[in-house]
């Protein structure tokens, strides 16, 4: 049962990126698009915290180790996209 919460709590960051980019990217214009894009990014950027909290409940094993390394990489992309924003915004 932890195993299965710990994946669970892995995989939620990474949905929130995917939804996150998803509503910024596609054409997509619907009443509340800003306001779940606004509360799907902190979620994405906090994948770190997700890492660590399942690695806790997990005890190491293999899928929630991967699913850590997809939360890295949710927050990473998050960081890259607003980067990449600030730095086109100067052109």
């Amino acid at each position: 049962m932890k195993k299965i919460l710990a994946i669970i709590l892995e995989l939620v960051p990474v949905l929130a990126a995917l939804v996150f980019f998803a509503l910024v990217l596609l054409p997509i214009e619907f009443e509340n698009s800003r306001m779940i894009s606004m509360i799907a990014m902190p979620i994405a950027l906090l994948g770190f915290a997700f890492f660590f909290l399942g690695r806790k409940i997990g005890r190491g094993e293999s899928g929630v180790l991967l699913f850590g390394i997809l939360d890295w990489l949710a927050s990473i992309s998050i960081v890259a996209f607003y980067v990449l924003a600030i730095f086109n915004f100067g052109q």
